[in-house]
C-alpha cells in the first residue's frame, strides 16, 4: 500500500517536470527578433565620417542629425548675408570703402537685390548684383550692368547718394533705393506700400538690425 503510494507521487513529479520542460521548450523554439544589420557608430568614428563625405544621398540628412546628435556637426546658423565668391566679397570691400559704407550694408543689398548672381534681371529691367534699372546705370557710366564691379561701383555711389540725401537714415536710403526718392519725401519716410516695406526690413534683419 506504501508503495503504490510512493509510486503515485513519483508519477506526478515526473508528470509535472514533462510539463515544465514543455513550456520550456515552447519558449526556446520562439522566433527571436531580428538583430540590427548595422554596427554601433561612435559620433568621431572614421565610418561616420565616410558616411557624411559620401555614400546614399538619400541618408545624408540622418547621418548629420547623427553626427550633430554626436558633437561632430556644428550647423552654422540661418540668416545674414553672403559671404559671396572671393571676387565679389573683394568688390564689396572696396566700393563700401571708397562711398563710406558699412560693407555689411552693400552686402544685404545684393542678398536682397539678387543673392549674389551677377547675371541676375528683374521682371521690370533692373540688372546685375545690385538690380541697376538701365536709366539709373547709364546716370552712372556703366556700360555692362552685368559686369559686377562696374555694377557694385555704381550701385555703392547711388546708395551713398541716397544715404546723404536723407541723412544717414539707413531706412529711409533703403526705401529710395527700391521706390525712389519722391516717394520717400512724400510719405516722410518709407513708403507705405508692401514691397517696400518688406524690401527694408529683410535687409534690416539681413544686417542684424
Amino acid at each position: 500500500m506504501e508503495m503504490m503510494g510512493m509510486e503515485s507521487r513519483l508519477q506526478a513529479v515526473q508528470a509535472r517536470v514533462q510539463e515544465i520542460e514543455a513550456r520550456l521548450g515552447g519558449m526556446a523554439n520562439a522566433p527571436a527578433p531580428p538583430a540590427s544589420t548595422a554596427p554601433p557608430v561612435a559620433p568621431n568614428s572614421p565610418a561616420l565620417a565616410a558616411a557624411l563625405q559620401g555614400g546614399d544621398a538619400a541618408n545624408q540628412p540622418f547621418n548629420v542629425m547623427l553626427a550633430q546628435a554626436g558633437g561632430g556637426v556644428k550647423l552654422q546658423p540661418m540668416g545674414g548675408a553672403g559671404p559671396f565668391a572671393p571676387n565679389i566679397e573683394a568688390l564689396v570691400s572696396k566700393y563700401a570703402a571708397q562711398n563710406g559704407l558699412a560693407p555689411e550694408l552693400v552686402r544685404a543689398v545684393i542678398q536682397q537685390e539678387s543673392g549674389g548672381n551677377p547675371r541676375s534681371r528683374s521682371a521690370v529691367g533692373a540688372q546685375g548684383l545690385m538690380q541697376l534699372m538701365p536709366e539709373t546705370a547709364a546716370g552712372y557710366g556703366v556700360q555692362d550692368a552685368f559686369d559686377p564691379e562696374q555694377n557694385i561701383a555704381a550701385g555703392t555711389r547711388h546708395l551713398s547718394g541716397l544715404m546723404h540725401e536723407f541723412g544717414g537714415d539707413v531706412p529711409r536710403a533703403l526705401a529710395a533705393y527700391n521706390a525712389g526718392s519722391g516717394a520717400v519725401r512724400k510719405y516722410n519716410g518709407v513708403p507705405p506700400f508692401a514691397e517696400t516695406q518688406q524690401y527694408v526690413q529683410r535687409i534690416m534683419k539681413l544686417m542684424g538690425q
